[in-house]
């Protein structure tokens, strides 16, 4: 709603209330297939939940439904889409080890994606097997 107020103005804000209310009523206005929406679609972009919490939260969406939506998610799937990130950004596994540079590097790609610390060190082990 305070992206129509910022478009429309507080003169309308219950007006645009009203409205709200009556599309959620009539179940063409749902927070719920929003987010189930957002976060299918931030999945396949192998973003992590960090990210996504803080974009849902941004677009008006309650913390602790958001936080909910993304406890859907099993840790081991993070885990997953944060090597796959790192593959699709840099390829097939490492023939030895990283330099520390390269090293940091590839992990403030993961973090600036979303990605937990641990999400990060996991997906960086797996990608060095």
């Amino acid at each position: 709603m305070g992206k129509l107020l910022r478009r429309f103005g507080d003169e309308y804000s219950a007006a645009l209330a009203d409205e709200l209310e009556r599309l959620a009523g009539e179940g063409l206005q749902c927070d719920q297939r929003f987010v189930q929406g957002f976060l299918r679609s931030r999945l396949e972009r192998r973003q992590g939940p960090l990210r996504i919490r803080r974009e849902l939260i941004l677009r008006g969406i309650d913390s602790a439904q958001a936080l909910a939506a993304l406890q859907t998610v099993e840790e081991e799937r993070w885990q997953a889409l944060a090597t796959e990130a790192l593959q699709s950004r840099y390829g097939d596994r490492d023939d030895g080890a990283l330099e520390r540079r390269e090293w940091a590097r590839r992990a403030g790609f993961l973090q600036r994606r979303g990605f937990t610390t641990e999400q990060v060190r996991a997906a960086m082990a797996r990608h060095g097997d």
